[in-house]
């Protein structure tokens, strides 16, 4: 069962899906192409988006989980989501080849519809509560039924950003001559919004690579990408205007058939294209950002309130799933803030996990309300053959629960003697 705000991402997910599937479907029908691979795009993209986002945090933070469907899993958990944006081109490379259409047409009619999906996942992640923004001065609030209310929405500002983006691609002509053009700006404008959003997000377990956060470093190569596939568009087209006649024939590749382009046609309300001087101008410009300015992801605890203490009980011996399948031992994680004055009126939020080793055993977000000190979190654990569900093998381990950057003493536990170990008779 999910929780609401993880009930509101997963709709508005499955609606931005749909979104990019219509969107995706036009511009197909547009350029004479099947419609249905307006279908299989999104539904294959979703699907390899969510692997990879949650296997490449488990690759950037050496937190893993055995269960496999963890992965495709669509409930609470971590992701690294932009780093799923690498593996969804790899699917629309070889979905290109597949159908014998040439990548960056393509990819220039795909860039639209996934702006649209973009769009609709960040507002659900403004309801799941994830991917706050900094700390709202005090007295400011957004309405209480806003997870994470004393916050920036940086995810509703990230979601607008996006659709911003989808109406703008729409308005960038997909033609023959301008192949890689929308990509171009797609790439640019998408990348450098996630490097710069990185500046307000306020995330507790973003993964730094060095000063910058991972986002930040994935962002960099695909706005030069950005810059050159837009620099390689404007001499195509210069190119083009150099051919005879009115109207220019570009011959049919594998599923495509003949588009006729105007020659030298810019169109929509894109005029101006990247020069190799605006390019070394935008690479100085997030060279000036990464020396001046530190990520919001800071290495110390904000000065107002931290998480002072965090204690972890529970039964020593862990319910086995034979006696009964859906036994279960609840471990209690109790946290207590410290506030540096009492005029403080803002809440407190971030992330409980349930540790053993490098494995994440369960992993939930915990808000201390305004004007409070403490909360409380709860997590279920099981055994099965002997051996602690989630574990990496094991009958007994220590636990520990961390919350955001503070650590519970270590709790050890024991599969319960009803269990059998694997292999028994």
């Amino acid at each position: 069962m999910f929780a609401p705000g993880m009930l509101g991402y997963n709709v508005l997910a499955f609606i931005g899906c749909l979104a990019s599937i219509a969107i995706l479907t036009s511009q197909l029908r547009q350029q004479k192409l099947a419609a249905v691979h307006g279908v299989m795009i999104p539904l294959l993209v979703f699907v390899a988006s969510r692997f990879s986002a949650r296997f490449l945090y488990g690759v950037e933070s050496g937190q893993w989980h055995d269960d496999a469907g963890y992965y495709f899993s669509f409930g609470p958990g971590h992701t690294s989501q932009f780093a799923g944006l690498y593996p969804s081109l790899a699917i629309v490379f070889i979905y290109a080849l597949a159908i014998r259409v040439p990548f960056l047409r393509l990819l220039d009619l795909v860039v639209p519809a996934a702006c649209a999906a973009i769009a609709f996942g960040r507002i659900g992640c403004l309801i799941a509560g994830c991917c706050p923004g900094f700390l709202l001065p005090e007295g400011w609030s957004l309405p209480a039924w806003i997870p994470n209310s004393h916050h920036f929405p940086a995810a509703l500002a990230e979601g607008l950003v996006a659709a911003l983006l989808a109406l703008f691609l729409l308005g960038v002509p997909a033609t023959a001559f301008s192949s890689g053009e929308r990509t171009g700006w797609f790439f640019l404008l998408h990348g450098s919004a996630r490097f710069l959003f990185q500046f307000i997000r306020a995330d507790s377990d973003t993964i730094s690579w060095g000063p910058l956060t991972s986002t930040q470093v994935l962002a960099i190569p695909l706005i030069v990408a950005g810059a050159f596939l837009l620099d390689r568009a404007k001499a195509t087209l210069s190119r083009s205007r150099s051919l005879p006649g009115d109207f220019v024939p570009v011959p049919a590749r594998g599923l495509a058939v003949a588009d006729f382009s105007r020659r030298g046609r810019i169109g929509g309300f894109v005029r101006y294209r990247i020069t190799r001087p605006v390019i070394i101008a935008l690479l100085g410009v997030i060279g000036i950002i990464c020396i001046s300015r530190r990520s919001a992801v800071a290495d110390n605890p904000d000065p107002r309130y931290f998480v002072s203490t965090v204690t972890l009980s529970g039964p020593a011996t862990v319910a086995a799933i034979e006696t009964n399948p859906a036994a279960s031992s609840t471990y209690t994680v109790n946290i207590t803030v410290a506030r540096n004055g009492a005029a403080l009126n803002v809440g407190v939020d971030g992330t409980a996990k349930l540790i053993a080793g490098n494995r994440v055993l369960g992993s939930k977000t915990f808000t201390v309300l305004r004007n409070e000190n403490t909360s409380t979190v709860t997590f279920n654990l099981s055994c099965a053959a002997g051996v602690i569900l989630g574990s990496s093998g094991q009958g007994a381990l220590p636990i520990v629960a961390r919350v955001n950057e503070t650590d519970s003493a270590p709790l050890t536990v024991t599969c319960a003697p009803g269990a059998k170990p694997k292999g028994g008779c």
